[in-house]
């Protein structure tokens, strides 16, 4: 029987989602990861063999030879994404196959900016990638820009940036002239785009998705996204966030713009018909950690662990850290039920170093009450473990 595994967060983000997808992909040997809420502010990091890459929008099952499904709950960033594909072909030979759903959202410079605008004045806490903005201009206006519409040719895209550009500064109130505004714009992006794309402004922007970033994707509906599905007997579903920062069962308003749950994976494969089996697997820490601004009860002043992914910017503002908090586990697992838990970072807990990791994951899997799937011990694929049965199916490097 076909099998979907979707994996989630049961924390603030940064719970090894990454690495775990790349360990479920390798072993299944699947060759499509799906990438299915959140948008470029993701960061999964994965190390295989000592080659190290920070995935945003591709999957990370890419290193393990699986190409990448975004589906239409994504928020996709085409500028991040097109520099993310050029970073991983320096690095990796065997290039993933980018599928995009026809109604996925596009965030785009003007998004990033307003973001970054407004976070400068209210202090919520953001990864100022412009994620909220854009799903918030959908919501208000119902009207979005969709990777659907990058078919419509310069002339159609160049009309939407240019209300949109419009509204976003009058509903900001940016006092500053337009042409400092689009400078600003601009000046978020690196120096590094083709050479058409150096003018400022809105036309070569749009001039830009459509020759450049239109020609790298492949643009699916529904039916072809089954397709996919259906050549596969594991699928991975790579979740982003933690579900406590979920958009309505989160800490408001220290929450993301989109559902963290798994309900949005479910609900894709429910509407695509889509009948195989289906194992909802939730990720967590030892310990809990957050970015920025927003409630953290057990959090310890002063307590730091060996990070070098996750430092302060000015966006996220500083890595916090706390003690395993059975409570929060408890409120993300209401929120968001599963099959099992896999455990990571137990190399890397501050309040519990000496423990043996094993007995340790065993330990934390009977507090919560949930079945161990496995844990990882380690930043490399060969650091992580599945049980089955209570019992060890790959050796651990302690």
């Amino acid at each position: 029987m076909k099998k979907a595994i979707i994996l989630a967060g049961l924390q603030f983000g940064d719970e090894g989602k990454g690495s775990v997808t790349d360990f479920l992909t390798n072993h299944h040997k699947s060759k499509l990861v799906v990438r299915y809420n959140g948008g470029a502010q993701a960061a999964h990091n994965v190390v295989v063999n000592g080659k190290h890459f920070c995935f945003n929008q591709l999957s990370s099952g890419s290193i393990a030879g699986a190409d990448t499904l975004l589906l239409d709950t994504m928020i996709v960033n085409p500028l991040q994404l097109f520099r993310e594909y050029k970073e991983y072909s320096a690095k990796f030979d065997r290039l993933p196959t980018i599928y995009i759903h026809e109604n996925a959202l596009i965030t785009t410079p003007y998004h990033i900016y307003a973001n970054r605008w407004k976070e400068s004045k209210l202090k919520h806490g953001s990864c100022g990638m412009g994620v909220w903005e854009t799903v918030e201009y959908e919501r208000k206006y119902s009207v979005g820009f969709r990777i659907s519409d990058l078919k419509l040719g310069i002339a159609a895209i160049e009309s939407i940036l240019f209300v949109m550009l419009r509204t976003l500064r009058s509903e900001n109130r940016i006092e500053n002239d337009d042409h400092e505004y689009d400078e600003n714009y601009v000046n978020l992006m690196d120096d590094d785009w083709d050479d058409e794309f150096q003018e400022a402004g809105w036309t070569s922007l749009a001039r830009w998705y459509y020759h450049v970033f239109l020609k790298m994707i492949h643009v699916v509906n529904d039916e072809q996204c089954r397709e996919l599905l259906d050549k596969e007997n594991v699928v991975v579903f790579e979740g982003a966030q933690g579900v406590l920062l979920d958009k309505d069962r989160g800490f408001l308003p220290h929450v993301s713009a989109t559902d963290t749950t798994t309900h949005l994976a479910e609900a894709f494969l429910q509407r695509i018909g889509w009948t195989g089996e289906i194992e909802k697997i939730g990720l967590l820490r030892s310990y809990v950690t957050r970015h920025g601004n927003g409630p953290l009860p057990s959090e310890v002043e002063n307590a730091s662990i060996e990070n070098e992914h996750n430092q302060y910017n000015e966006w996220q503002l500083g890595f916090r850290v706390g003690k395993f908090d059975l409570d929060l586990v408890k409120k993300a697992l209401d929120i968001c039920p599963v099959d099992s838990i896999f455990i990571s970072c137990l190399d890397n807990d501050p309040f519990k170093p000496d423990d043996y990791v094993y007995n340790r994951a065993l330990e934390l899997s009977g507090q919560i009450g949930i079945p161990l799937k496995g844990y990882s011990a380690g930043r490399e694929r060969s650091d992580k473990t599945l049980i089955y049965d209570n019992k060890k199916t790959t050796n651990i490097h302690i």
